[in-house]
């Protein structure tokens, strides 16, 4: 292909209209491959608003005790650990999407028992759940996923907020580092079998990067030691 391809990944735009009946009898029902097809446009991810499952699957050790309290939309997760529980709340919006509005950390005094459970967790890679995302794309482009975000990125939108986590970083330094390494280690495996897939070509990180929620010397500091390591990996193996 010579020049510039477009991938509008229009997923969730596509997913919210035609449930709310909002599109033109042209796209109402289309699947998005067809959708993709009548634009002439290119796909970029497998199990993005797409029902397939998902490629990177987060998996607990026998020890972790989860229960879950679920009434009128909303969810109350419990993570038990030695050092206390931690409580995640959940809801569902408008477009029957579950979101996050309580995240499980909440401050420096959390980060003992977030540690226990990550120590107990592990991110993994579900080849066969890719070939099923390959197979949907086709020759639409080249089939991608996206990876778990980067330890920092991770604590301040999946584990904490980032008010937390600014001040859980100045409370307890040393803790809030061992966090970030814990949370690295839970993708030492994903990342081996990754860089041990012949058929992977292009990954992309789920980072938010922007001013709102990084400071350029934290970007310095803790973001581009960790891209060079990990995305290292992934380039030693021909993957870009």
């Amino acid at each position: 292909y010579e020049g510039v391809f477009l991938q509008p990944r229009f997923e969730p735009w596509l997913a919210w209209n035609q449930q709310f009946r909002e599109l033109s009898p042209r796209y109402r029902d289309k699947t998005a491959p067809e959708v993709y097809d009548d634009l002439g446009v290119s796909m970029r991810y497998t199990d993005y608003y797409t029902g397939l499952p998902s490629v990177v699957r987060l998996d607990y050790g026998p020890e972790v005790k989860i229960r879950e309290n679920v009434a009128n939309g909303e969810t109350i997760r419990y993570y038990e650990t030695p050092y206390g529980d931690l409580r995640e709340r959940i809801v569902t919006t408008v477009d029957d999407t579950w979101r996050q509005v309580e995240h499980p950390a909440k401050s420096a005094e959390d980060l003992k028992a977030l540690q226990w459970l990550l120590a107990h967790s592990e991110y993994r890679f579900d080849e066969d759940a890719f070939d099923q995302g390959d197979a949907y794309i086709g020759d639409r482009g080249v089939p991608q996923f996206y990876l778990p975000k980067s330890p920092y990125q991770a604590l301040l939108q999946v584990w904490m907020t980032l008010e937390d986590v600014v001040y859980a970083r100045e409370d307890d330094p040393a803790a809030f580092a061992a966090t970030l390494e814990a949370i690295d280690k839970t993708y030492d495996r994903l990342y081996e079998q990754l860089a041990a897939c012949p058929k992977l070509q292009i990954l992309n990180l789920g980072e938010n990067v922007h001013e709102q929620l990084i400071s350029p010397p934290i970007f310095e500091e803790i973001y581009i030691p960790w891209y060079r390591r990990r995305m290292g990996q992934l380039h030693s193996a021909g993957i870009f």
